[in-house]
């Protein structure tokens, strides 16, 4: 639906750190290219994540920013992202 303009997905939070529990959610962060509005991205996911939650239980908690304004700040989220995150 988007293609090249999800320019990265990036598993950051306990999954990674590997500190999961059977009740941790997974924590993604979805940088899309600035002609997208990443509120109507979240918007568009969120039948898909909902379809992941019935089958598999695992609740998936997603953030969308502009991939420019990931990279252009460093607020305290966002280091931690670009510290410990994986790209998916």
């Amino acid at each position: 639906m988007y293609g090249k303009k999800i320019r990265r997905v990036i598993l950051y939070g306990s999954h990674v750190r590997g500190e999961a529990t059977r009740d941790s959610d997974v924590d993604i962060l979805v940088l899309v290219d600035e002609s997208l509005n990443p509120v109507e991205v979240r918007r568009s996911l969120s039948d898909l994540l909902f379809d992941i939650l019935l089958e598999e239980g695992k609740l998936i908690s997603v953030i969308t920013l502009p991939e420019h304004f990931f990279e252009n700040h460093n607020y305290p989220f966002m280091l931690n992202v670009k510290k410990e995150g994986v790209r998916v």
